[in-house]
């Protein structure tokens, strides 16, 4: 399987490049140069893939990384054996590289590196890591972690992990040093620590990539990551690179510390399925308005003459003829003037059954025309003349007399004694043979007067409410 590889670094706010990369082709060959281009480097048998973070600052970090890197390198093409053997044989002799220099220079005991260093081969990718630099794949639209991360932290979580006790977690999540590495190449025995080194192997698919990177990648969140390698990945790994690095760059230079960065991107020859992406809404608007309104092309050699083909829009709907959608909504225009009559009707038929029950009951004599009853008519009229007005002053005067014989609608004077006790001052027209009735049948007729077929009132004393 043949691979495509491109690397980039950053110093960041540091003084000095702190980390070491290496890349190298099946055969051994330096391909460093060609792979800081701006396409990459094409590894046809596969290589090995090396970034080094060094540890010491101005006292070695530079001294360490290289020592490291350039140690590794040589003792893996020059040495035999299986992969992972000889990952284990070149980590042992990079570490005794470092203990050699700090012993020739002891201004630099405390130097070390992390390291990550990946041999693709085939369909394999066999890979050594010891501290806490980054190993991550691409694969389908998902991005995830190959190798552990060799920090406190890890530990630390370990002695919560399973209880809910607050306190526990507090001190665990609050430890002084939890970022701090557990292991690295320090000249020192690699079975000393809290970590092992880890060495693994890891099947390849075609269209897959490779990130292995120092810490200082980390500025980005492993979702920023995923999202600018799924964008920037049909362009090639230099853009990926380029993209990444740029990234870190921008977003660590608006911080008051950003570490060296440096990461190398391979990606196995081969095209990957590509995630599914969602359009934007103005695309999908555009897509939606476009089936609207362009027809589909009919297959007429398929298809006998005079028969529209399928899925096509025919010339009547396109005419506005027998459209189904228009003689719908003919249909619900018919419903709702329906509904709407129909309303119409029982709120006329809730009206009459609301009219007064003297005016629904009047006798058959009184609903004859006028001209039938001469004789009662002007003795009405009679009984109707203006009365001497009640007033708070003068509430002694009887009230109105009604002629003999005048009949007494209870339905008037129910409305009418409503009336009476209600709080507003008005008038009220009852029908034309209403009558005061008797004082029993009227408590409130103290406060108001008959004058021409009206009931007027006027607010009662204060002493007469009492």
């Amino acid at each position: 399987m043949k691979f495509q590889a491109a690397a980039r670094a950053i110093r960041g706010s540091k003084d000095t490049q702190e980390d070491a990369w290496r890349i190298y082709d099946a055969k051994g060959g330096d391909a460093g140069e060609i792979a800081a281009s701006d396409a990459g480097v094409a590894l046809s048998s596969g290589g090995l893939l090396l970034v080094a973070d060094g540890i010491g600052g101005h006292y070695g970090g530079d001294v360490a990384s290289a020592v490291t890197a350039d140690t590794f390198v040589k003792t893996y093409f020059g040495g035999g054996g299986g992969t992972e053997e000889r990952l284990k044989t070149s980590l042992g002799a990079a570490n005794q590289a470092v203990a050699d220099a700090q012993a020739k220079e002891p201004g630099l005991k405390d130097m070390g590196a992390t390291l990550v260093a990946g041999v693709v081969d085939g369909d394999t990718l066999s890979f050594v890591s010891i501290g806490d630099s980054l190993i991550l794949r691409y694969r389908e639209g998902e991005l995830h972690r190959v190798n552990l991360d060799h920090s406190y932290m890890e530990i630390a979580d370990r002695e919560a992990l399973g209880s809910d006790d607050r306190a526990l977690w507090r001190d665990v999540m609050t430890r002084k040093g939890r970022d701090s590495i557990t292991i690295a190449v320090l000249g020192r025995s690699l079975e000393d620590f809290g970590h092992m080194p880890q060495i693994a192997s890891r099947k390849i698919l075609p269209g897959d990539v490779l990130i292995f990177s120092s810490d200082g990648l980390e500025t980005l969140t492993m979702v920023q990551i995923q999202n600018f390698v799924r964008e920037l990945l049909p362009r090639g790994v230099g853009a990926i690179a380029d993209g990444l690095i740029k990234a870190v760059d921008g977003i660590g230079g608006n911080r008051n510390y950003q570490d060296n960065a440096t990461l190398i991107v391979a990606q196995a020859d081969g095209v990957q399925p590509a995630p599914a992406k969602v359009a934007p809404v103005s695309e999908r608007e555009s897509e939606k308005e476009s089936a609207k309104t362009v027809p589909v092309a009919p297959k007429t050699a398929a298809i006998p003459a005079k028969q529209e083909p399928a899925g096509t829009i025919s010339e009547a709907a396109r005419s506005g003829r027998w459209s189904p959608a228009k003689l719908l909504l003919g249909l619900a225009l018919c419903l709702i003037a329906a509904a709407v009559a129909l309303y119409a009707t029982g709120k006329v038929q809730t009206f009459i059954a609301a009219k007064p029950k003297a005016e629904q009951q009047r006798p058959a004599a009184q609903q004859q025309p006028a001209a039938q009853q001469p004789a009662q008519q002007p003795a009405q009229e009679r009984s109707l003349r203006p009365q001497p007005a009640l007033t708070p002053d003068n509430d002694s005067v009887s009230p109105p007399q009604v002629p003999q014989g005048a009949p007494n609608k209870g339905g008037d004077i129910e409305r009418a004694e409503r009336y009476a006790s209600s709080p507003v001052v008005g008038s009220y027209t009852p029908s034309e043979s209403a009558t005061w009735g008797d004082e029993e049948s009227f408590p409130s007729r103290r406060y108001g007067e008959l004058r021409q077929g009206h009931i007027v009132r006027y607010a009662p004393r204060v002493e007469d409410c009492e």
